[in-house]
């Protein structure tokens, strides 16, 4: 792939490694805020029946932001702009601290090196896909952040190194279960679950509720360098296109991400069982969209004929119906985990066995 396809997801600010941004909007009475989509797919999100897409491709999902500093103190400020919310704290796979930080205004968090980082073995702490000098300051999913400063207290600053962060990077777009709803801090989801287990990297495109397939989704993530793509589409798209539409559009999303990164594997899920899938007393049109729409998901990645692509169903990844909150759609934090396994699973004995 084009070797400008990268800075699409990741950019530098500051010395900062701004993960999972391709665009920082400068408003200055706000501050730098964290773009994953270009302006082209934010403003063309949604379809009639749904539009609340371009409000939700403002928002974050697994966005972090990443650095190393020669001193142990450092301090770095950002504002949430939605709603309150908690802030993960990791210093490489280590869990720091959560910060619940305050909706509309500034909070600046002071970093400084734990003590016990200082009294063990450099080689002992070096477990994990990040180097344990690595600062991630991860963000929720439906929130927007504006990044405001950073004060690294007269030491050096920097990006992680390649060699201080994952090697591989898997790539996730779906609806809400995949942005990670319902899960207590974003890390916690199952995507990032996954991703943790097999020891890559993550790059989380979903959108909550407005999973729509959009042909400019499709030509934006085609153009993300990344070792592998997950997919888990319709649930978002049952009663709001029909069939046809949503297998054409799906049916486009796989062929220009198979054409886009050769030998790239595509792993393609049905949708999750939920509550539409055991109505009393018959379906409505939303029980026989799902029906419809995992026929068309199993027949496209039968049609594409690629070794590349791999489909899964939903069931091998939410294996019971208990995973879920009571609304009986969206994981548990419990949920999450146990879906991550799975999926974990299947990408280890399926997907990286072939490669």
């Amino acid at each position: 792939m084009d070797s400008k396809t990268e800075r699409t997801v990741v950019m530098i600010f500051d010395n900062l490694e701004m993960h999972n941004v391709c665009e920082l909007e400068n408003i200055p009475s706000i501050g730098y805020i964290f773009h994953r989509f270009p302006a082209s797919v934010r403003n063309t999100a949604g379809v009639p029946a749904k539009m609340k897409g371009r409000l939700v491709s403002r928002s974050v999902s697994s966005t972090e932001i990443r650095f190393v500093t020669d001193g142990d103190d450092a301090r770095i400020t950002f504002t949430l702009l939605d709603k309150s919310d908690n802030v993960a704290v990791y210093l490489g796979d280590y869990l720091y601290s959560y910060v619940l930080c305050e909706c509309g205004k500034p909070t600046t968090l002071t970093l400084s090196t734990p003590d016990r980082f200082k009294i063990v073995t450099e080689q002992s702490l070096k477990s994990g896909r990040f180097a344990p000098n690595v600062w991630r300051i991860c963000f929720n999913m439906s929130n927007r952040v504006a990044y405001n400063c950073f004060d690294s207290l007269g030491y050096n600053v920097r990006p992680p190194k390649a060699d201080e962060k994952p090697q591989k990077t898997l790539l996730a777009y779906g609806s809400s279960i995949t942005m990670g709803a319902q899960c207590q801090i974003n890390s916690g989801s199952y995507v990032n679950q996954a991703a943790r287990r097999i020891g890559y990297d993550i790059l989380n495109m979903a959108m909550s509720g407005t999973s729509m397939c959009e042909y400019e989704m499709a030509d934006f993530l085609a153009t993300v360098d990344c070792d592998m793509i997950f997919l888990e589409l319709g649930v978002n798209m049952r009663g709001r296109v029909e069939p046809q539409e949503f297998e054409k559009r799906a049916e486009y999303m796989l062929n220009k991400l198979v054409n886009s990164h050769k030998g790239v594997p595509v792993v393609l899920t049905t949708i999750y069982k939920n509550s539409q899938s055991y109505l009393k007393g018959g379906q409505d049109i939303t029980a026989r969209d799902e029906l419809l729409f995992n026929d068309s998901i199993r027949k496209i990645c039968k049609q594409a004929n690629c070794p590349d692509v791999y489909l899964v169903e939903g069931d091998e990844i939410m294996k019971e119906l208990s995973y879920l909150t009571e609304d009986l759609i969206h994981p548990s934090t419990e949920g999450h985990i146990f879906m991550g396994e799975n999926l974990a699973h299947i990408i280890k004995t399926r997907v990286l066995k072939q490669q």
